[in-house]
């Protein structure tokens, strides 16, 4: 009886061995554990874990709280209350997680926010996800968590927000961002293109080809989002993406902004009017809506008068504009570039106009080539380069630099005249 007693428990032993094992290799719950399925569980750890090896995360000491590590979960410890999250990110310990503690829904109760690495992009830069945690009802301190991953706002901002890219019918050169409500279409001018019923309209320039003219635009999209959190609320920013049907390189135009806010059924809202577009600075473009109702000249003669022959290949100029002013004179036989050789500079509301002095010709190939601009303010934020056509007249004696709308001349502080290179 006794050795069979022995045999008994060595068989039950080695059964429960085998059980633990297969379940603890096959990641199960066994059948008197509970296993967190969702996000938003949130589970009190065993007494045994409470004391297990942790690494501490972040902590937010003025509000009690410290976030931990402990094998596959993190721990949130605040005050003597300790809640346990699985299903967390893997890598969340990449970097120390960001910790906010506000009332991010308005609801006059504070929402503690934690912002954490989630993985790494196609060019081994973090991307985040947010936790937000929301007290639950009753007297036990317990918490509903909403995650809000790299594509979370993709649907709200899809969901609320119309979005759309075109170009300008009146002008090739200018790219249009414009957003407004889903439930209010964008409508656009016959003539121009122009967004006429957008609650917020961006512009950004096109990309051009090796002859300077710019390329159709065959579609865009949006890069993953990366998030912050500024006065209660939580901020996207996104890439836009614009391709074109003469090339397979894509344009990074720029970034559209938006604000989420939490409602008090713990979802995701875009806060009316925070969405606004901005180009990177290389593709910064007046806004064509904003054109001079008047016409103006501005005339500037050259004193110089060469004695030679020859054709001018590479004209630069800067001017300073004087709204007083309408016409002067001035001696270019010091200039370094071939501008010496233009007799006058005309420039108005809608362009540039550069007369060669006697003897001499413009080159052809810079206005074929789209090597010329005209730049105006620069160095300044209200800078632009405003050049959008060039034109080398029949006998071959003036060329018409066309600019990308209508300026008014107090716009204008500097302008920034280039034709040809040298």
């Amino acid at each position: 009886m006794k050795y069979f007693l022995r045999i008994l428990l060595t068989f039950v032993l080695a059964v429960a061995v085998v059980t633990g094992v297969y379940y603890y290799t096959n990641d199960k719950t066994l059948p008197f554990e509970t296993q967190t399925q969702h996000i938003t569980t949130v589970t009190k750890p065993p007494a045994t874990e409470k004391y297990a090896a942790r690494k501490l995360l972040a902590k937010l000491d003025k509000h009690g709280f410290r976030l931990y590590k402990s094998g596959k979960s993190v721990i949130l410890e605040h005050g003597d209350n300790e809640f346990t999250f699985d299903n967390w990110s893997k890598v969340i310990d990449s970097e120390t997680p960001k910790m906010y503690y506000s009332d991010f829904d308005g609801d006059g109760k504070k929402e503690l926010v934690i912002r954490a690495v989630s993985g790494e992009d196609e060019n081994g830069k973090f991307v985040y996800e947010l936790y937000v945690l929301n007290r639950k009802g009753g007297k036990k301190e317990d918490y509903n968590v909403l995650l809000i991953s790299q594509d979370t706002w993709r649907t709200v901002l899809d969901d609320q927000v119309t979005e759309e890219l075109s170009q300008l019918k009146s002008c090739s050169k200018i790219l249009q961002f414009a957003m407004n409500d889903k439930d209010s279409p964008i409508k656009y001018k016959s003539d121009t293109g122009i967004a006429k019923s957008a609650g917020y309209v961006g512009y950004a320039r096109a990309l051009q080809d090796s002859d300077g003219k710019y390329m159709t635009l065959f579609g865009w999209s949006k890069s993953k989002g990366v998030f912050s959190v500024k006065d209660n609320r939580i901020v996207v920013e996104v890439d836009c993406i614009a391709n074109y049907n003469e090339t397979h390189v894509v344009q990074n135009l720029g970034k559209v902004y938006f604000t989420l806010k939490i409602d008090k059924n713990n979802k995701l809202e875009v806060v009316p009017k925070s969405m606004y577009f901005k180009p990177n600075d290389k593709f910064k473009v007046s806004d064509p809506r904003k054109t001079s109702d008047e016409e103006w000249l501005f005339t500037r003669n050259n004193s110089f008068n060469p004695k030679k022959e020859g054709t001018i290949q590479w004209a630069k100029y800067s001017v300073k504009i004087d709204p007083t002013v309408f016409t002067d004179t001035e001696d270019l036989a010091a200039q370094e570039t071939d501008i010496k050789y233009v007799k006058q500079l005309n420039i108005s509301e809608s362009g540039v106009t550069l007369e060669a002095a006697d003897g001499f010709t413009f080159a052809t190939e810079p206005a074929k080539n789209g090597d010329f601009s005209v730049t105006i303010n620069k160095g300044k934020k209200n800078e632009y380069e405003i050049s959008y056509t060039a034109k080398v007249s029949k006998d071959l004696k003036s060329v018409y630099i066309a600019f990308d709308k209508t300026y008014s001349q107090k716009e204008l502080k500097t302008v920034d005249i280039s034709y040809g290179s040298r």
